[in-house]
């Protein structure tokens, strides 16, 4: 078995154990691999999946021919289960074309209801760590670099 499909299972476990032994509805996609894996496996009849990005395979040079991805056996289920993936990027949200997002946000974050995480790196001479750690999972939420 292969680390990719090792730490897949193991994501499927922990979240089973964690409340989603029957499985989730909704998951917002920003990560890919064994995360994108995890969640399809547990994805619910009629779960919807936001993709908004695929971190962990953007370093990759791959390329596949139609329907031979690694996918493509998970996408397969989503005919008879009328699953949705639906694509997205944030611009219409932060521009106020869709929603009110930055009102929303503002008054969540004044609230206390939404709490934002970060990590911090020191000086300008720390931003190829600070980037790195976006792709190494050695970051908690935003990533700042304070000069």
């Amino acid at each position: 078995m292969d680390k990719q499909t090792s730490n897949g299972l193991e994501l499927i476990a922990a979240l089973k154990e964690s409340g989603a032994e029957d499985g989730i509805d909704m998951y917002f996609e920003n990560v890919g691999g064994f995360h994108f894996q995890a969640a399809m496996a547990l994805l619910r009849p009629k779960g919807r999946i936001a993709l908004c990005g695929a971190i962990s395979r953007y370093n990759e040079n791959v390329e596949y021919e139609a329907g031979t991805g690694p996918n493509t056996i998970m996408t397969t289920q989503m005919l008879y289960t009328h699953q949705r993936i639906e694509g997205f990027v944030c611009s219409p949200w932060l521009s106020g074309q869709k929603g009110n997002f930055l009102k929303d946000m503002h008054r969540w974050m004044r609230d206390g209801k939404l709490v934002v995480e970060e990590t911090t790196f020191e000086g300008i001479e720390s931003w190829p760590e600070g980037f790195q750690s976006l792709f190494t999972g050695k970051n908690t939420g935003k990533v700042v670099v304070k000069v």
